[in-house]
C-alpha cells in the first residue's frame, strides 16, 4: 500500500468504493426475488424492520468517524505513528460506543412487548450492523489498498448469496439470512484489520484516554448530522410497520433498495473524493455541481426503468413497487446534493456545527410530520415523508454551502482551512 499520486488514488479510492458499495446494494437486490419467494413479503418487512431498528446502535457506532477519520488521517499522511493513534483511538472509540450501543437498544427490546416477541432477530441483527459498521473503510480510503479491500468483499458477498440461496428456503429463515449477514460482516471485519496491521506493522498502540474521549468530542458534531437523518429514515420504516403491517414495509424496503443502488453513488463519490477535497478546497464547487446533475441523472434513469426492473425482480411484476420506485427516485437529486454540500463541503469547510444543525433540524421536522402522515396515509405518506425530507436537506445544505462561500475564502498556506472574513 505505498503512496501513489492524488489523482491516481482517487481514482482507486472511487474505483474501490464502487465496487465494494456496489456489491453490499446489490447483494439484497440479487437476493430480492428469492427471498420474496421463501420467506415472503412478510418475512422481508420482519427482516427489514429489524435492520432498520439496528441502525440506531448503527449511528452511534459510526459516530460520524467516516467523515472525521479520513480527514484527520490525510493531514497526517506521511506520519505512520500519528496514523497509527488517530486508528487505535478511533477504532477503540467505535468499541466503546458498540457497548453503548448494544445497552440501549437491549433495554428498548425489554421495554417492547413488539420488540420481545422478536427479540433474536433483532439481536442477531444488531450484530451485523455493529460488525459491518466496525469495518475501517476509512482507513483505506486514504492509505489506498481499496482495490483489494473491494475484491475481497465481492468474495464475502458471493458467498453470502449463494449460502442464502442454499439455506434460506422458508417463512421460518427470516434468521438464518440473518446469522449470514452476520458472517459475511465478520469476515469482512478480520480481512479489513489484517490489512491494517499489515500497513502498520502492528494493530494496536497504547493511546491515552483523553485522546478516545477526544476523538468522540471532535466527531460529535458529525455524528449529529449522521445520526439525524436516522430518525426519518428508519422512524418511517418502523412506524409503518406498526400501523400497516410488515408485509406493506416489505413494499417499501423492496423498493429502497432498488432506489439506494443508484443513490449509494453520492456516499461513493463523497468518500472516496474527501481526502483529496480537504487539501483542496477549490475544487468543491465544481465537485458539487457535478454530484447534483449526476443526481438529476440517475433519477431520469431510475423512473425510466422501474417498471423492467420490478418486473424482472418480482418475476410477474408489481405495480405498486413500481410507483413506489417512481416516486423515491425524485429524491435521488436531493441525495447527491445533501452528500456533496453538508457531509463534504460543510463538514471539511470547519462548518460542522452549521451541517448539524441543518441536518437535525429538517430531520426532527420529517420525524413530526412522519408521526401525523403516515398513521394517515400509510405507504403513501412514508413515501411522501421520505421525499420531502431528503429534498430539504439537499436544498437547505446547498443553500448555507452557498452562503458560507459567499462569506468565506480558502487560505492558501493551510490546506482544507478556511476563514471567514469579518
Amino acid at each position: 500500500m505505498e503512496a501513489t499520486q492524488p489523482g491516481r488514488r482517487i481514482f482507486s479510492n472511487i474505483l474501490g468504493l464502487v465496487v465494494l458499495r456496489s456489491a453490499d446494494l446489490l447483494t439484497p437486490v440479487i437476493l430480492l426475488p428469492h427471498l420474496l419467494q421463501t420467506i415472503g413479503l412478510k418475512g422481508y418487512g420482519l427482516f427489514s424492520l429489524t435492520l432498520a431498528f439496528s441502525l440506531y446502535a448503527g449511528a452511534l457506532i459510526q459516530y460520524g468517524f467516516n467523515v472525521t477519520a479520513p480527514r484527520d488521517l490525510a493531514r497526517l499522511q506521511g506520519d505512520r505513528a500519528g496514523m497509527l493513534e488517530v486508528f487505535v483511538a478511533t477504532l477503540s472509540a467505535q468499541v466503546v460506543l458498540t457497548g453503548v450501543g448494544a445497552l440501549l437498544s437491549a433495554i428498548f427490546i425489554a421495554c417492547s412487548p413488539a420488540l420481545r416477541l422478536h427479540a433474536w432477530l433483532y439481536a442477531l441483527a444488531l450484530t451485523y450492523t455493529a460488525l459491518r459498521v466496525l469495518f475501517p473503510a476509512w482507513l483505506f480510503q486514504v492509505i489506498g489498498g481499496m482495490r483489494s479491500v473491494a475484491i475481497f468483499g465481492v468474495f464475502v458477498r458471493i458467498a453470502l448469496i449463494a449460502s442464502a440461496l442454499a439455506l434460506v428456503r422458508s417463512a421460518t429463515d427470516v434468521d438464518t439470512l440473518l446469522w449470514l449477514y452476520a458472517l459475511s460482516a465478520l469476515a469482512s471485519l478480520i480481512y479489513g484489520l489484517t490489512r491494517a496491521r499489515s500497513y502498520f506493522g502492528r494493530l494496536f498502540v497504547y493511546v491515552p484516554r483523553s485522546l478516545i474521549v477526544r476523538t468522540i468530542k471532535d466527531g460529535r458534531h458529525a455524528f449529529q448530522s449522521q445520526l439525524a437523518p436516522t430518525l426519518y429514515n428508519s422512524s418511517t420504516t418502523l412506524i409503518l410497520g406498526v400501523v400497516a403491517g410488515e408485509a406493506v414495509v416489505g413494499v417499501l424496503a423492496s423498493a429502497q433498495k432498488i432506489v439506494d443502488v443508484l443513490g449509494s453513488g453520492s456516499t461513493i463519490l463523497s468518500n472516496a473524493c474527501l481526502p483529496f477535497l480537504s487539501r483542496n478546497m477549490r475544487c468543491q464547487p465544481k465537485f458539487g455541481m457535478g454530484m447534483v446533475l449526476l443526481g438529476g441523472i440517475l433519477a431520469v434513469i431510475c423512473i425510466g426503468a422501474a417498471d423492467p426492473i420490478v418486473e424482472f425482480l418480482y418475476r410477474d411484476g408489481d405495480g405498486q413497487v413500481g410507483l413506489v420506485v417512481k416516486a423515491l427516485a425524485l429524491s435521488l437529486i436531493g441525495t447527491f446534493t445533501y452528500a456533496a454540500y453538508n457531509q463534504n463541503f460543510l463538514m471539511i469547510a470547519g462548518e460542522e456545527r452549521l451541517a448539524k444543525w441543518v441536518v437535525t433540524v429538517v430531520s426532527v421536522i420529517s420525524l413530526l410530520i412522519s408521526l401525523i402522515a403516515i398513521p394517515l396515509l400509510g405507504l403513501l405518506g412514508a413515501v411522501m415523508v421520505l421525499i420531502l425530507a431528503r429534498t430539504a436537506l439537499g436544498l437547505v445544505s446547498y443553500l448555507a454551502a452557498r452562503k458560507c462561500q459567499a462569506s468565506a475564502k480558502l487560505v492558501e498556506s493551510t490546506p482544507g482551512a478556511w476563514r471567514h472574513d469579518d
